[in-house]
């Protein structure tokens, strides 16, 4: 009875050490597991952090949205500001730091500049248009002689070989080409040719007028928007430098 007993309180003991043992084992490797996983989003959420830091600083979307606006590519402009909205919002999030009162109020400016002028034509066309009417005016004025009109078709025709529909909103030419026209309409209606002559040229400038108007829009829209955009930008930036103090003081508390 004696070594009976004493089998069964070593074995007893034996197993609730074993007991003991492994819920220590569990214990550490709940710990261990818990510790991973933590340091993983950390360092997600570190990496995460700095992708959007890195947008803010090298993507310009106020830039890149007026650069679309000027050419008349709202959808392009559109997405650009689709993207800024998820990006801040993301920031907000993962570091708890709400967008500034001034950012806000430029990101709905830029949206209400995009619903404005979500109706405006693209530029190509008018371009093509209006080179074809100058190409024609040339050759109407080789054809009959006007040396001054064929002067002034061929200055328009050099003007117009630099434009394109990426650059036309922020192009001088486009002032200039709406002097030309204006100098030509004034040679023709003091020059001597005849009623009909006159009429001619005059219809033929007249035509040209509306791509020319279009044109003239997407300039003045061009300018509005830089100063929307400068303001703009200097928004984010602010705001960006406030994330990275935000980012800099919770690595100082990670160390520490």
């Amino acid at each position: 009875m004696d070594w009976k007993k004493t089998f069964s309180f070593g074995n007893w003991l034996v197993h609730f050490s074993f007991f003991i043992s492994l819920i220590c084992l569990l214990g550490v490797t709940l710990y261990t597991l818990r510790l991973n996983q933590s340091l993983s989003e950390e360092k997600k959420n570190l990496e995460e952090t700095q992708k959007l830091l890195t947008y803010f600083k090298t993507q310009a979307p106020f830039e890149e949205t007026t650069k679309f606006l000027s050419r008349a590519e709202t959808g392009k402009a559109l997405s650009v500001m689709e993207e800024l909205i998820r990006q801040i919002a993301r920031a907000e999030g993962l570091l708890e730091a709400k967008a500034s009162k001034e950012l806000g109020q430029k990101v709905r400016e830029f949206q209400n500049l995009l619903s404005q002028n979500s109706g405006l034509a693209n530029p190509s066309d008018a371009l093509k248009v209006f080179t074809n009417k100058v190409n024609s005016l040339k050759s109407v004025a080789a054809s009959q002689n006007y040396r001054k009109i064929l002067e002034g078709a061929e200055q328009m025709q050099e003007r117009l070989e630099n434009l394109t529909s990426k650059n036309v909103g922020g192009s001088i030419q486009v002032s200039y080409l709406r002097s030309d026209l204006a100098r030509l309409k004034r040679i023709v209606e003091s020059s001597s040719l005849s009623d009909g002559e006159k009429n001619g040229l005059l219809s033929r400038f007249s035509s040209m007028q509306s791509e020319l108007d279009l044109l003239s829009s997407l300039t003045n829209q061009s300018k509005s928007l830089q100063s929307h955009s400068t303001a703009a930008s200097l928004a984010l930036a602010n705001w960006t430098l406030e994330l990275e103090k935000k980012v800099a003081s919770f690595d100082e508390i990670n160390r520490s």
